[in-house]
């Protein structure tokens, strides 16, 4: 946990935060009962606590991670899924796809609205997806995680609405989809117009460590900027960043402005007229038969 990265200490404002379980871990002081994450944090908005599947955790017990998660009263806890191997066999596959369901079955059971869950869909292609979104779509979650980080990374915006799409017909008008993993300011402009509304992405840290700036991208996405906060956000140039922290939080900042972007668009209706403004004419093609 690199304090240095605290973005809410450095009055960089965003709405909620996502940690991961792994991290939690090497805190063994944050993990006795009477912990709260909010307060260790000293940060305002919501917290999501994932279930440490994508990073180095070893636990396997979901019912271990789920208290663990539960005595740190996050907003948001992520279930303990299994990542299926790129390389698996489809037999290996769906068995790591069954234990995800499994643990979703059991934690829901147990949870009883203690806390608000999310569940993973996994599969490494479309009929597993739809297997894995059609049982969890049966147990009634409220909130879905999609992941699409080697989408967000490898600039694969038409696989990644694709992939959405198959996912998201499974699911009741209303359940909150949240891209895990996408940090691509593009994607993410492409995804909030099919739904999306949660992001998060550790590439702005990523970038920083490798000596990397992001291009700042400044202008308004309705063409009507005004006095309010927001406005300044977008609007506002950042200059040259000189060191990591610097760079982070540079890298950061230009997300988020990706973000009032987009919300903007969608508050007045005019989502298609930015994502022509945003895309180059080949992308925009490539997408909108995915959108409309």
């Amino acid at each position: 946990m690199d304090e240095n990265t605290w973005f809410w200490k450095k009055d960089i404002r965003a709405d909620g935060v996502l940690i991961s379980f792994d991290v939690l871990q090497s805190k063994a002081g944050l993990l006795n009962p009477k912990s709260d994450i909010k307060k260790f944090l000293g940060f305002n908005g919501f917290v999501i606590i994932d279930s440490g599947a994508f990073g180095s955790s070893v636990e396997t017990d979901p019912v271990v991670v789920y208290e663990t998660q539960k005595r740190l009263n996050p907003d948001i806890a992520i279930l303990l899924d299994k990542i299926p191997a790129i390389n698996s066999t489809p037999q290996s596959e769906k068995k790591d796809i069954d234990t995800t369901l499994k643990n979703a079955s059991i934690v829901r059971k147990i949870n009883r609205g203690k806390i608000f869950l999310m569940a993973v869909v996994q599969g490494n292609d479309i009929k597993k997806l739809k297997y894995c979104a059609k049982n969890l779509a049966e147990l009634n979650f409220k909130m879905i995680g999609i992941p699409l980080s080697g989408f967000s990374k490898h600039r694969q915006y038409e696989a990644a609405l694709m992939k959405v799409a198959v996912i998201k017909k499974y699911f009741q008008k209303g359940t909150i989809l949240h891209a895990l993993g996408c940090g691509s300011r593009t994607l993410i402009a492409i995804l909030s117009s099919v739904g999306i509304r949660f992001f998060d992405s550790s590439s702005f840290y990523k970038a920083a460590m490798m000596g990397e700036a992001v291009k700042e991208v400044t202008f308004c996405s309705v063409n009507k900027p005004n006095s309010k906060i927001e406005c300044k956000t977008c609007l506002k140039k950042q200059g040259a960043p000189k060191n990591f922290a610097d760079k982070s939080n540079h890298n950061l900042k230009e997300i988020f402005k990706e973000v009032q972007r987009c919300r903007c668009a969608i508050d007045l209706g005019l989502m298609d007229e930015y994502l022509q403004k945003r895309l180059s004419k080949y992308v925009y093609k490539k997408i909108i038969k995915h959108i409309q």
